[in-house]
């Protein structure tokens, strides 16, 4: 993959590793590309985190479809999936 038009980590660039955000960017050129394993296993978060913003615009302009339970657990499933994803990268720099 051409690293040429990703934007770079400054977090990484200034710590030396990766931060939780990490990897977004190829998974989404992926996903794009319609490699879709590929990209869950770059950044298994990617999928609900596109839910989650879909379904913030959405329920912007149409605010009668606002369900705070759905809004929830995208934000919960997200969380837990950065976190768990975060967690491997560290303990991969760690040993």
């Amino acid at each position: 993959m051409n690293k040429l038009y990703l934007i770079p980590c400054i977090f990484k660039s200034l710590f030396g590793f990766e931060c939780p955000g990490c990897g977004i960017q190829r998974s989404f050129i992926l996903l794009i590309k319609g490699q879709l394993q590929e990209s869950l296993e770059m950044y298994p978060a990617l999928i609900p985190l596109i839910l989650l913003v879909l379904y913030s615009i959405f329920t912007r302009y149409y605010p009668k479809y606002k369900n705070k339970y759905l809004l929830i657990i995208l934000s919960i499933v997200s969380f837990i999936l950065i976190s768990f994803n975060y967690y491997f990268e560290l303990k991969s720099y760690l040993i």
